[in-house]
């Protein structure tokens, strides 16, 4: 039984002027959404670096203090293409130094180090810790339970998984801001979050 053909009728659209100019609006289009997109991601770290200050001053809660300074300029969508292709391949190395009140100073490929407050600190150490590899030869995934009670038996209090969806954004917001790929933190809906660490 033989599948469905295709004449040159089914194809003659492509050929046709407007199609083209179709999907050069629609290309327009997408590439401003994408600029919109990234303003709104801007605002959004504002914002949630202003409910961080008023959740640290509750007792007991699970807070992270945003780091302070000028923010970073705005990334290109070029570059946003290289970060994103780093992360898919993952990066070779990783230096970490603990320092005495928790927090780490990272490095990652050898580049420019920046230190992350101790919460982030704990994090970034359980993503990163000896376990499975993934079959794309990076760091395995860590569901947000696993994270949540690894986290919570570091920082010594309950953490929900929603918890990690917080501290999860705060880690990305630190590599952003300290100007080292944010897209290295990666999340899945299903499988959970890693660090796209060759193995």
């Amino acid at each position: 039984m033989s599948g469905p053909t295709t004449n040159a009728d089914d194809l003659a659209f492509l050929a046709d002027p407007r199609f083209a100019a179709a999907l050069r609006r629609l290309q327009h289009k997408l590439e401003r959404l994408a600029t919109r997109l990234a303003d709104v991601g801007e605002d959004v770290d504002d914002a949630a670096r202003a409910l961080d200050l008023l959740v640290s001053a509750l007792p007991g809660a699970l807070a992270v203090v945003p780091p302070s300074g000028p923010r970073p300029r705005p990334v290109t969508r070029e570059a946003r293409g290289v970060l994103r292709a780093e992360a898919d391949a993952g990066v070779p190395s990783l230096e970490m130094v603990r320092h005495a009140d928790g927090s780490l100073e990272v490095s990652v490929n050898g580049r420019r180090s920046f230190r992350l407050p101790p919460l982030l600190a704990m994090l970034l150490c359980i993503l990163v810790a000896p376990g499975a590899t993934a079959d794309d030869g990076l760091m395995g995934w860590r569901s947000k339970a696993e994270v949540a009670a690894a986290l919570g038996k570091q920082a010594e209090r309950a953490v929900s998984p929603r918890d990690v969806t917080r501290v999860v954004h705060r880690l990305r917001t630190a590599f952003h801001d300290a100007g080292e790929n944010w897209f290295l933190i990666q999340t899945h809906r299903r499988l959970g979050v890693r660090f796209a660490l060759r193995v």
